[in-house]
């Protein structure tokens, strides 16, 4: 049984004149005939009967068909329109793994919703991990998209990336801490101070950078008091204390009025906030994803670059 045979059918049932439909098709009436032929044989019983040249009616059988077959073709109408919007990205699911800090920034937020909200039919997950599992979750495909941080993301085979923008490091301290009142402030000076810091358990390619940096610029590797998982749980933890901790600069964003976020002087490292996906992932919404992506991310920097005065 063919799609053909049933539309030629549903045809033939409305108008009920082999001459008629035959035109309205587009096909000789002898193709018609043979056609509809075909499908009761394959049925096994007829569903239109002919008693003349000018007296065509539907059988009971036919009349049954009828009902059944405008169905089908409505229902291989939908598939194929809901084929067509797969094959373009426009419905699906699509799955993110990003580490908390990047999902927490306005700045991400609002570029998250500006790619989403071109989407509206697909299906989103976003989930949070750190930058070593997310790389998991997408080498295993158990994610679409991973965004990491890290300062520079190493080649890896299958593995795709498309770095974003950098974040600079910036000492996090209280008000009332002694070196908030140092300018400019490097990083060097922070030698003899306590740390919070997130754990190497949790985000081990952060700490191991930071303790690069700290021992290649300043001399030293961070005294780290405490270690906590969570962003504001560190953050709290340094309110009223003489604690430190080194975060991205995005974290500025944070409403601490008790905190202060300080750029470090003569301090050139920068975290990349990188997007990865392996390279034979083929899902239409991920290239559609990524085509947003670089559109935000390309007006954003047009918007950020001050306009010269005439």
């Amino acid at each position: 049984m063919e799609l053909r045979q049933i539309r030629y059918f549903i045809a033939l049932a409305e108008n009920l004149h082999f001459s008629k439909t035959a035109d309205k098709l587009g096909i000789a009436q002898s193709a018609l005939s043979v056609q509809l032929k075909n499908l009761e044989r394959e049925l096994g019983y007829q569903l239109i009967k002919r008693e003349n040249k000018w007296n065509t009616t539907l059988t009971a059988a036919g009349a049954a068909f009828l009902e059944g077959a405008k169905k089908l073709m409505r229902d291989a109408e939908s598939m194929r329109l809901s084929a067509a919007r797969a094959d373009r990205g426009e419905i699906g699911k699509f799955s993110i793994c990003a580490v908390h800090s990047f999902l927490s920034s306005p700045k991400v937020s609002e570029l998250l919703r500006d790619v989403l909200a071109k989407f509206p039919s697909v299906y989103w997950e976003i989930h949070q991990a750190v930058s070593e599992n997310a790389l998991k979750m997408v080498q295993d495909g158990e994610a679409d998209i991973g965004i990491v941080r890290i300062s520079k993301f190493p080649n890896i085979d299958a593995v795709k990336s498309l770095e974003l923008w950098n974040d600079v490091i910036v000492a996090v301290m209280s008000k009332k801490h002694p070196m908030a009142s140092v300018n400019p402030l490097r990083l060097q000076d922070l030698r003899g101070e306590t740390f919070v810091m997130p754990s190497v358990k949790s985000s081990p390619f952060f700490r191991r950078e930071i303790d690069n940096m700290c021992m290649k610029l300043g001399g030293f590797i961070p005294n780290v008091r405490v270690e906590a998982d969570d962003l504001y749980t560190m953050l709290n933890l340094l309110v009223n204390t003489e604690n430190i901790t080194l975060l991205h600069e995005s974290f500025a964003f944070t409403r601490y009025p008790e905190l202060t976020f300080k750029k470090l002087e003569r301090c050139p490292m920068k975290m990349a906030n990188t997007v990865i996906w392996r390279a034979d992932n083929a899902s239409p919404i991920l290239g559609n994803f990524l085509k947003a992506l670089k559109s935000t991310i390309r007006d954003s920097r047009q918007a950020s670059v001050p306009r010269s005065r005439v």
